[in-house]
This record gives C-alpha cells, structure tokens and sequence, in this order.
C-alpha cells in the first residue's frame, strides 16, 4: 500500500471518529422523530429522551455506528477519491468535473452501502427504542444477534436499495455542491490552499443543501428499516414486542412515501427536515474539513 493510500485511510478514520462522537446525539433525535409520530417536534424530542432514558438516550446505537460507520467513512471517502481521479482522465470529464463530482458520490454510496446499512439498521432500532419498554435491544451486539435469529441476514440488509436510492442522491448532491464551493473560495488557488475554516465552511454549505433535499428519502429509509419482524408464537426475544411496533406496514420505498404523502402531504415527507441538517451540516463538515487537514499534517509527518 502506497503512503499516500495509507494517509488517505489514516486521515479518513480520524475524520470519521471524530464527527461521529460529536454528532450522533443529533442523529439519535432526528431518528426519533422520523420514526413515529409520538413526538411533537425538535424539543419534545429531547426533553422526553432526557426524562425517560437520560443522556445515555442520546449514546443509544453508538457502539454500531462507530465500529462499522468508520471503516464505512473509510471506504466511502477513498472510493470517492478513486472514481473522481479515473472519471478525470476522460478528457471530457476533466473539462466538466462537476459530472464526475457527481458519478463519484453515487459510486462512493453502492460500494460503502455493504457496510453502512447493516450499522444504520442496528443503530436507527436502538436509537428509536425506549429503555422504558418492557423488552428490548440490550446494546448493539444484542440488537445484532436478535435481528440475525428473527429476521435472517436480511434483516440487517433491510433497506439496502432504499438506502442507496436515498443516501446516492445526498452523496452525489453533496460532492457536486462541496467540489464547487470549493473551486469558488479557491479563486484561482488550488483547493489544497484552503484553510481548516474554508473547508468548514464549503463543507456546510453543501451539506445542508443536500441534506434537506434528499429528507423524503431519509425518512422513507428510516420508516422501512426499522420495523420489525414480529416474533412467531412462544418465541422470546429481547426485541421489543409487537405492541410496541409501528403498526404501519411497509412494502417498499415508494410505499412508505405514497403512504406518508396521503397522511400529512409535502409537509409530512420533510418531517425531521431540521434534525436532519442539524445533523448533517455538523457532521459532513467534521468530516471533510478534518480530513483535509489530517491529509495534510500526516503527509507531513
């Protein structure tokens, strides 16, 4: 493995780790709030996780997004890099980058997708359970272990089209807008010039665009995933039981956004629309700003 792969994976990990720890507080809300109807906004979120489950509430799901979601920002971010640099050597493509910005976030989502939806089922169920339930996920290797017994090795890759039709669209919509931003605060330098802020700042931007974007999708995703198979007779389990379950079903993608359409209209597709940002714009711009500049201390080192 080359140096400048090792610094790309270094870099990369540390960046993951590091908006991971930050944010995930913000995305247990946000997954709260898209999975049901039982909370009436952003502070009625917060206030009854606190109540009911204390700040350990927020943490739930935690163990399953940092062992895979790193690995995953791993592969995510060089597979970007990769494709961006071989869809550049078309000379077409070098003279329209923003059509390989574009191509190299829908490529970076299928191929991180084998890692991302297992963690994201496994997290999004732990962080819409609530501890005060009688029976339920006791940690992520028990969430793990649960869904493999009840539902098979396609529970945990339940959504995987519904997350690559969601997430494809945000990665591709994001590196097309940060790319851009980029070029734009560069003025005429290269991009490595930029400082920490300037990444931060056009990492933010693209963020928060793409993020309420693609809501509808996300919260399409999220409806989909986490419900659950509800355990055959004398079964036991530490799943939470049936009684606790969406009592909605879903087929699909488009199901789950017809069915939400007819309920609430266009509002109710970007139901958790502001978590959703408040989430992203933090958390991609963690992520790429700190991994610019992790590139470039450890290159130095």
């Amino acid at each position: 493995m080359s140096n400048e792969n090792v610094v790309n994976l270094s870099s990369s990990a540390l960046a993951g780790l590091l908006s991971r720890l930050i944010c995930h507080p913000i995305d247990t809300c946000k997954a709260k709030l898209q999975s049901g109807d039982s909370f009436r906004g952003v502070s009625d979120v917060v206030s009854k996780t606190l109540k009911n489950e204390g700040i350990r509430g927020f943490y739930q799901g935690m163990g399953a997004a940092l062992f895979g979601g790193i690995p995953g920002v791993c592969i995510y971010i060089s597979t970007y890099e990769a494709s961006k640099a071989y869809l550049n050597q078309n000379a077409w493509m070098g003279a329209n980058p923003f059509v390989s910005y574009f191509l190299s976030g829908m490529a970076a989502e299928a191929i991180c997708c084998s890692i991302f939806v297992p963690v994201d089922v496994v997290k999004e169920r732990l962080q819409v359970q609530s501890n005060c339930t009688d029976s339920a996920y006791n940690g992520s290797i028990d969430a793990f272990r649960t869904i493999i017994k009840q539902e098979g090795l396609r529970g945990l890759y339940k959504g995987y089209s519904a997350t690559l039709f969601s997430y494809g669209p945000f990665s591709a919509t994001y590196f097309l807008l940060y790319e851009e931003a980029k070029t734009k605060m560069a003025d005429g330098k290269s991009n490595a010039e930029l400082s920490f802020k300037e990444n931060l700042a056009c990492s933010a931007f693209a963020g928060s665009v793409a993020s309420f974007l693609t809501n509808p999708l996300d919260l399409a995703k999220l409806r989909f995933q986490v419900q659950r198979s509800v355990p055959t007779a004398g079964t036991t389990t530490s799943a939470p039981s049936a009684a606790t379950m969406e009592t909605t079903t879903y087929t699909g993608l488009f199901d789950v956004l017809s069915k939400l359409y007819a309920q609430n209209g266009v509002r109710g597709l970007f139901r958790g629309a502001l978590l959703r940002v408040l989430f992203f714009t933090p958390s991609t711009a963690l992520t790429m700003a700190s991994y610019d500049q992790f590139k470039v201390l450890l290159s130095r080192s």
